[in-house]
């Protein structure tokens, strides 16, 4: 009978010692990492302030002075000057960009007879106060068909260099001129002629980052807005 309980305590033994040869804990440890990709983007505006019909500047209630995006409209008066102050704004949070403003006016030969190319270079008619420290103007756009001309100034900074950025707050570009101005020799006649005179601002901007120069930006822009 003893003989019996321990063979029986033997197997028991044996049966104990496999179960805990046979469970083997390893150690581990899991983790992930999830990317989140957002999508860069160039926003801008264009805007100037706003104006009565005589060129003087519209106030709030805070008496600063209003901002459109929509224009004015104009009384022309030989001798007189009027507010035009076009200004361009790279929005916050944008990529870093080549920008530029392309004016253009209609009425384009009749301006040419009152003001003439000095040098072959044409005058950016009406403009007083030409911002050209951060403004450099490159080819005029000439539309014979259409009666137009287009001036068009690409944006630098004051160190030289043509990458407008931005951070968390706009990047409000130095107004491209500040006044329009009808000179007092202008005559009835010649003023007759820019019956319905038009001048248009229009902002332009595409990322810095891939292109090489400003230029090979602008091509490509060209190619995709023909």
């Amino acid at each position: 009978m003893k003989k019996k309980s321990l063979i029986m305590l033997i197997c028991a033994v044996l049966v104990l010692t496999s179960a805990a040869f046979g469970t083997i804990a390893y150690l581990t440890a899991q983790e992930d990492v999830t990317n989140t990709f957002t999508m860069g983007d160039v926003d801008i505006t264009v805007d100037e302030t706003e104006v009565d019909e005589d060129g003087n500047p519209v106030l709030d209630e805070d008496d600063n002075n209003k901002r459109t995006d929509e224009g004015n409209e104009y009384r022309l008066v030989p001798g007189k000057v009027y507010t035009k102050d076009p200004t361009l704004t790279i929005k916050a949070n944008s990529e870093d960009c080549y920008a530029r403003l392309l004016v253009t006016y209609n009425n384009a030969s009749e301006l040419d007879a009152i003001f003439p190319a000095v040098d072959g270079v044409k005058p950016v008619y009406l403009v007083k106060d030409l911002n050209t420290e951060s403004w450099v103007r490159g080819e005029d756009i000439a539309d014979t068909a259409a009666n137009t001309i287009t001036f068009v100034f690409t944006y630098k900074n004051q160190d030289g260099t043509d990458i407008a950025s931005t951070g968390e707050t706009d990047n409000v570009l130095p107004a491209l001129f500040t006044q329009i101005e009808v000179p007092a020799a202008l005559t009835g006649e010649q003023l007759e002629t820019l019956e319905g005179l038009e001048i248009n601002a229009k902002g332009q901007a595409i990322q810095a980052y891939s292109f090489e120069t400003a230029a090979d930006a602008w091509a490509q822009f060209e190619s995709q807005n023909p």
